[in-house]
């Protein structure tokens, strides 16, 4: 290619570069416009989401209202939407054993993991806005719950740990709730999953909680051997309530026997004496002057008519 075409080329190209140029300029001129609408748009609105709430903050001072979930409207540039998830959250605390674990009743080290269940108060989010950072709000929950366990656990011994740990957990709870009123959240639960203590005291412990729950299974046994007892012997009466009511049932059945017998026996001689009147009563009737006795005497080997008395 001579120079005269490489010439007309380079011409040709810095042609499209400006007519190019030209273009963009004037594309970068006309979306100016549409790209600042956009983005006063996007500054104009905030969308809470259902589990959050919202505080609008204006020229860096905060409104009481809080906001509820949908799209809020606000002053580009000069204001913003501070929100708030509601959802329960866990802090995770753990100190372990050493010179910052509990110290028991009985002057022992122990270590501690808990965790405290808590979640925004929607009703004081001003309050958290205007009063507390974030990062205080934690720091607050942690060091109320810690300082809080390590009082409860210095009522108790090392002992006691493990058999009161519900006991221990209910009045942590407790406290922490009561302590942590004035901070603008809801602690829900506290629960204590572990206590942690040298390898000297686990092992006492294993021994003392074993020795107690054969001292509460001899307990049991002996519990279990007095209601056998007891029932026995309330078996051993019922038999002999039984048998008597028995004895006194055969008695009246034999009781009533006899009078029936009894009855029986006076109902025939009542019968007996109807009868001979009845008797008395027909001789009476055809009586015809002459007596005959209940039973005629012949003489043996006597002939002729019985002996008559009374014949006239």
């Amino acid at each position: 290619m001579n120079k005269k075409n490489m010439e007309e080329n380079r011409m040709t190209e810095e042609v499209f570069i400006k007519i190019l140029k030209t273009r963009l300029k004037k594309s970068l001129l006309f979306m100016m416009p549409v790209l600042l609408l956009l983005i006063v748009g996007v500054q104009s609105c905030t969308i809470v989401r259902p589990n959050q709430r919202g505080i609008k903050v204006f020229l860096g001072r905060a409104e009481q209202n809080t906001l509820q979930p949908g799209l809020i409207l606000k002053v580009p540039f000069v204001s913003w939407i501070e929100t708030y998830d509601i959802n329960p959250r866990e802090l995770n605390i753990e100190y372990p054993v050493g010179s910052g674990g509990a110290i028991t009743k009985d002057m022992q080290t122990v270590g501690v993991r808990f965790q405290v269940f808590w979640n925004w108060d929607e009703n004081r989010l001003y309050q958290a806005q205007t009063r507390f950072t974030r990062d205080e709000i934690l720091r607050q929950i942690r060091q109320t719950a810690t300082n809080e366990a390590k009082s409860i656990i210095g009522q108790y011994s090392i002992y006691e740990l493990v058999e009161k740990q519900r006991n221990i957990t209910s009045k942590l709870q407790e406290q922490v709730i009561d302590m942590l009123a004035p901070v603008p959240i809801v602690v829900s639960k506290v629960t204590i999953s572990n206590f942690d203590w040298n390898a000297e005291f686990d092992a006492k412990i294993k021994e003392t909680m074993a020795a107690a729950q054969k001292s509460k299974m001899a307990e049991e046994e002996l519990k279990i051997a007095k209601t056998q007892a007891q029932t026995q012997v309330v078996e051993a009466q019922a038999r002999l309530d039984a048998e008597k009511s028995n004895a006194e049932a055969e008695k009246i059945k034999a009781d009533a026997k006899a009078y029936g017998n009894k009855m029986l026996s006076q109902n025939i001689d009542v019968e007996l004496k109807i009868r001979q009147l009845e008797i008395e009563k027909i001789r009476v009737e055809k009586w015809n002057g002459v007596y005959v006795s209940d039973v005629a005497v012949m003489p043996f080997g006597s002939l002729g008519s019985p002996n008559l008395v009374g014949n006239k």
